[in-house]
């Protein structure tokens, strides 16, 4: 390109930006209220004709003065919006070549009608009376798979080595759900094998009785617990599976299936392992409850004899390290209500378990120039 031919492009290109420059449009002027007083803050929009389509903003400066640049011209419409004040709407025609246009805009008051609003702040632990009620969603991270698992993270509430659950230092009576007893003294098969996410409230009950027409008349120091289900947990079936394979022919594997209705609650579970986890806790608080000092029981002094006891001993370990067996567990519970007046409870389970126990003890013995081994 010659010395001519850059020549005319740069004249080109300055005629171009100056044809731009004249081109814009400003649009300037100050907003208050009607009896002129500054209004603190205010936003000015520039749309199309129809309204719909926004071109350009400003907001006020703090001398209650704006300033708006359009390159475009033809009709629009400006509004003019405040925190209490009447939005106002004109419309406005800037031709084409418009240098500037000026608008002083007053706006009218519009009193705000503030309604009553209640805020209500949910408390993560409620006492009424003999209840003491612990919302989980405040106590959980999502780790918990067990209700056992979520015992331990309520406060008040401990969870021994053996699962014994309780609070500060008794014994529950029993683990309910949504005010049904399935294992009674047995809790620990649903502590230790029932999922933890569907609990939504875990209540503490003081001074609880077994016969509920006995409370307040019965003089009674017991406690128990009963677990408040979610909405959506309730009337439908639901559950969950779990399945682990180790070396050695190591495995755990644990299912269960659940429907908790009005009326009708049941509860199946199956439960099989080589790793030393104890999935009943002590049968026979399934099998036989225990209660003491009852005012009325059917049917407590039925028991199943033991026709053989093997036991290795106790070893200052945890059980879980010495424990080498092969058990498995399923059990099916149900309750039923008929009637208001009327509820059947079912229970049906088996459990086979295999301890596999070895223990060898050598005492080497000198004395007076005597050496032997036991």
């Amino acid at each position: 390109m010659g010395r001519r031919g850059k020549k005319e492009l740069i004249l080109f290109i300055l005629l171009t930006f100056n044809s731009l420059i004249f081109s814009q449009t400003i649009i300037s002027g100050f907003v208050k209220e009607k009896n002129g007083n500054s209004i603190p803050s205010a936003s000015i929009i520039l749309k199309d004709s129809l309204g719909s389509s926004t071109i350009g903003y400003t907001f006020l400066d703090q001398n209650g003065n704006y300033k708006l640049t359009t390159n475009q011209y033809g009709h629009f419409k400006l509004s003019f919006s405040s925190l209490g004040y009447k939005t106002k709407i004109i419309s406005i025609t800037v031709l084409k070549n418009q240098s500037h246009l000026n608008l002083d805009i007053k706006l009218e008051e519009q009193p705000i009608d503030l309604k009553e609003v209640i805020i209500r702040a949910e408390k993560p632990i409620s006492i009424l009376k003999d209840t003491i009620l612990f919302k989980t969603r405040f106590f959980t991270n999502g780790t918990e798979q067990t209700v056992e698992d979520l015992l331990k993270k309520i406060p008040g509430l401990n969870v021994d080595s053996n699962g014994i659950i309780k609070v500060g230092n008794q014994e529950i009576e029993k683990l309910m759900i949504d005010g049904d007893d399935l294992f009674e003294k047995g809790y620990k098969i649903l502590s230790k094998n029932m999922s933890a996410y569907p609990i939504e409230e875990v209540e503490v009950l003081k001074r609880y009785s077994n016969n509920r027409l006995l409370k307040d008349i019965e003089e009674s120091n017991k406690i128990a617990l009963n677990l408040k289900l979610k909405e959506d947990a309730k009337r439908i079936w639901f559950g969950n599976a779990e399945l682990g394979i180790g070396n050695d022919g190591f495995y755990q594997l644990k299912g269960n299936l659940m429907n908790f209705g009005k009326k009708n609650k049941y509860f199946f579970l199956a439960n099989g392992n080589s790793v030393g986890y104890d999935t009943t806790g002590d049968i026979q608080n399934l099998i036989r409850p225990f209660r003491s000092n009852e005012p009325s029981s059917i049917g407590d002094n039925q028991h199943v004899s033991s026709l053989l006891n093997l036991s290795a001993g106790s070893l200052n370990f945890k059980r879980s390290r010495t424990n080498f067996n092969n058990a498995e567990l399923v059990s099916l519970n149900a309750i039923f209500n008929p009637t208001e007046k009327l509820k059947i409870k079912t229970l049906g389970f088996f459990n086979w378990d295999e301890t596999d126990f070895y223990r060898n003890k050598i005492d080497n013995v000198n004395a007076n120039n005597t050496n032997f081994t036991n």
